[in-house]
């Protein structure tokens, strides 16, 4: 679990590292860390829950509204909900949007690591024999 939150940390560190270095607005970068980290604590608290990206991801593909409703009516127990009721639900479809692509894009580039890193390996054991 520390694993995935250092990851995550990074993954948005990066990504608005990238956004400072090409003039971009962090701004759904930044809601979208505390959308993010807050749907990770959501997901810790639920018992036999499989804590990943692609778990949180599926949070992300909900429906917008959905997904909005489901933030504010857990927005007390979760205190990186709190500031999302500033944000219109126009921008919160925007934020939903923009992390969603980002950490699929991540999810997408560790299935190829690890795809290779398996293909490597059983290329290695057929050496071998």
């Amino acid at each position: 679990m520390e694993k995935l939150k250092t990851n995550i940390n990074n993954i948005y560190k990066d990504d608005l590292d990238l956004a400072n270095k090409e003039r971009r607005e962090p701004f759904y970068i930044l809601v979208g860390y505390e959308l993010t980290t807050g749907l990770l604590n959501v997901i810790e608290r639920k018992p036999n829950q499989n804590i990943s990206i692609s778990s949180i991801l599926d949070y992300y593909k909900m429906d917008t509204q959905e997904l909005y409703d489901f933030v504010i009516q857990n927005r007390p127990e979760i205190p990186e909900f709190f500031s999302m009721v500033a944000i219109s639900l126009e921008t919160f479809a925007d934020v939903q949007e923009c992390n969603f692509r980002l950490l699929n894009f991540i999810l997408s580039k560790e299935s190829k690591v690890n795809w290779r890193s398996r293909k490597q390996i059983g290329v290695e054991e057929l050496g071998e024999k």
